[in-house]
């Protein structure tokens, strides 16, 4: 259809509404809609074998290069306006909250380590699998989580929102740090040797573009 940019968004807000009235989690159907939408070329060819027909017959119907661009600045204009609202709502004041909160971020790290060294491809170039072990911050998801879990009145919610905001704090932080270590000091070396031996790293950008 022409000038459909806006159909998309639109037929979201009507799946929302209607799990919402049937009793249903309204977030979890955006969500389940999103990753549908986002992975139709793969659920045709998925189909398609299942029906034993020839590769071509089901044509995907996917987003295109526009609607793709219209809701990139979308999702860009959310995330600023929410960060917003978590560096208002952050109260670092809370000791245990905070405490928690960055031991937590921590230990994703550290677990990170371990499992880019297991489950990353052999062949992947040492400095692409020291950048996933560290590419971690958390935004914008968890941070709506934290907001459902207060708003449905959860006890310990405060807690919860606490901690989820320190973690996301922490982990934006660390990312950027390690980025930066990674490119410009021995950090390099001492990841390659963490996450395993693969291909030598090749020369890239040393001034990565980064999206909290």
């Amino acid at each position: 259809m022409r000038n459909s940019m806006f159909l998309t968004p639109a037929f979201l807000f009507i799946l929302f509404g209607l799990a919402e009235y049937l009793g249903f989690s309204g977030p979890i159907v955006a969500l389940t809609f999103g990753v549908t939408m986002g992975n139709i070329p793969f659920l045709t060819i998925f189909l398609q074998k299942r029906r034993g027909q020839e590769k071509g017959v089901l044509q995907p119907v996917s987003l295109s290069d526009s609607e793709h661009s219209f809701l990139s600045e979308v999702v860009f204009l959310l995330q600023t306006l929410f960060f917003v609202y978590v560096g208002i709502s952050l109260a670092i004041g809370g000791l245990v909250a905070s405490a928690l909160g960055v031991g937590l971020a921590v230990a994703m790290f550290v677990v990170r380590l371990p499992v880019v060294r297991v489950m990353a491809d052999k062949d992947l170039p040492v400095f692409d699998r020291s950048l996933m072990a560290i590419m971690i911050p958390k935004g914008l998801a968890a941070a709506v989580l934290a907001t459902l879990v207060g708003q449905a009145q959860v006890p310990g919610a405060e807690l919860i929102a606490e901690v989820t905001y320190m973690i996301i704090l922490t982990t934006v932080i660390l990312t950027s740090a390690l980025m930066f270590l990674l490119y410009k000091t021995g950090l390099r070396g001492v990841y390659g040797r963490l996450v395993g031996s693969g291909k030598p790293a090749v020369a890239t950008d040393t001034s990565p573009n980064l999206v909290g």
